[in-house]
């Protein structure tokens, strides 16, 4: 039996960055992409957000007066994703699920910091069980890099309903990384782009593992949905 996924008709989404790879604070906006604003002084205090290697964003789902808000992902390092959400006025408190994409360390090392400042919540945190499978990476000289995943253990102890779901996969719109970085899937941006010319995206913004040589294909390809991505940057996507 095929499963269906039903999803709720809403007014808009409003997607927040929180962590990525790339921060301008001089990039333009427009009225469906809100740059952060620069404000105090530039370099001073904790007002200046911070890229690194991993992704996080605020999803924010809004329907008439109700607005709903989850945290998708968190990022490579607990100090920057706390520092960034500080810097944004993200409010713990006004989240109501924490969604992991999927296990890769930096999608999900920002985790337990977040976790462990907010205290015990039941907030339901969603991913997929095999976030939790261990991973590495194995060097051309032999070497090993862990990639550790979420700590199961160390969630469960700070409260949190963890919701283990194998159901179907939902696209928003193109917003995130592609993973088509690096010598082993740079063959793959060229049919990712053929498949991507089927969808015909209205808004495109790859982000984080997505690569250099991939972003620029896609902005070359599809001028009109491209929007590049930076630290702080808010998507209205169905914004009137």
């Amino acid at each position: 039996m095929t499963a269906t996924v039903s999803v709720p008709e809403v007014d808009r989404v409003e997607i927040l960055t929180v962590l990525d790879n790339s921060l301008d604070i001089l990039m333009a906006g427009s009225e469906t992409v809100r740059r952060v604003a620069i404000a105090g002084t530039v370099g001073e205090g904790r007002t200046t957000l911070r890229a690194e290697h991993g992704f996080s964003c605020m999803v924010t789902v809004v329907k008439g007066d109700r607005r709903e808000s989850f945290l998708m992902d968190a990022g490579l390092t607990k100090e920057s994703l706390l520092h960034n959400m500080d810097v944004l006025e993200i409010r713990p408190g006004d989240l109501h699920a924490i969604v992991l994409s999927h296990g890769h360390t930096d999608h999900v090392n920002g985790l337990m910091g977040f976790l462990s400042r907010n205290g015990r919540r039941r907030l339901p945190l969603v991913l997929h069980p095999d976030a939790f499978l261990r991973r590495k990476v194995v060097l051309p000289d032999g070497s090993e890099v862990l990639l550790p995943p979420p700590d199961r253990r160390g969630i469960e102890q700070e409260g949190v309903a963890i919701l283990e779901e194998r159901g179907t996969s939902l696209l928003l719109g193109g917003l995130g990384g592609f993973h088509l970085t690096g010598r082993l899937f740079e063959p793959l941006i060229a049919p990712t782009v053929q498949a991507l010319k089927t969808i015909g995206p209205k808004l495109i913004v790859p982000s984080h593992c997505t690569g250099w040589k991939a972003t620029h294909e896609i902005a070359r390809v599809f001028p009109d949905a491209f929007v590049p991505n930076s630290v702080g940057t808010t998507f209205l996507i169905g914004a009137k």
